[in-house]
């Protein structure tokens, strides 16, 4: 085994890991909501402690795999970006006239 596969199969079992983590974790929040009773500061503690965990898992998954997630930003859209050839209200460029194609019956 060459040492590229033996480093593919680490990160595929890293990987591996992080995955039933998370469905560990799901199955945990699951199981509490259906048995605790609302609390107020026990789910924030919750949530802090679990996006922790989610984000540490994430930044380890994108170092392994080397593919980013990007975050979601919710904002005020920017101002549309035009061109400055463009201006409105003028007409459009034309094609540029192409001979005719010659007869291929030779």
């Amino acid at each position: 085994m060459s040492v590229r596969e033996r480093e593919n199969l680490i990160k595929l079992d890293i990987l591996e890991s992080l995955a039933a983590s998370q469905r560990a974790l799901a199955k945990i929040i699951a199981g509490l909501a259906e048995t605790m009773e609302p609390c107020e500061q026990l789910n924030r503690h919750l949530l802090r402690n679990i996006s922790v965990l989610c984000r540490y898992q994430g930044v380890l998954a994108s170092k392994i795999t080397g593919i980013r997630v990007a975050r979601l930003r919710r904002s005020k859209p920017g101002k549309p970006w035009l061109n400055q050839r463009v201006v409105p209200g003028a007409a459009r460029p034309q094609p540029p006239d192409f001979p005719p194609p010659r007869d291929s019956t030779v």
